[in-house]
């Protein structure tokens, strides 16, 4: 390498070098690794119904607030008498 830092030295061509590695061509989709329709229909046509009862069983369920019916000068629905506000309203 001409007119390089001394330190580059040591790479030489890296484009040159990369250009001979094998990138993952030995792996080819066959027909074994693809579900035709026919395939789904055999299985009775569940694969999408399972998809999506996995997923909304993985889903967040939303936060629930126990105390949204109770008002700020309500009574503490704990009973220990104080106004809501007062006491786990805070």
């Amino acid at each position: 390498m001409q007119g390089a830092p001394r330190e580059f030295e040591p790479f030489g061509d890296t484009v040159e070098e990369l250009g001979d590695w094998k990138i993952r061509d030995d792996y080819e989709e066959g027909p074994e690794d693809e579900l035709t329709f026919e395939d789904e229909l055999a299985l009775g046509g569940r694969g999408a119904d399972d998809l999506i009862a996995a997923f909304q069983q993985m889903m967040p369920k939303p936060a629930s607030n126990p105390y949204r019916h109770v008002g700020r000068n309500d009574p503490c629905p704990c009973g220990s008498g104080k106004k809501f506000k007062r006491c786990c309203g805070q």
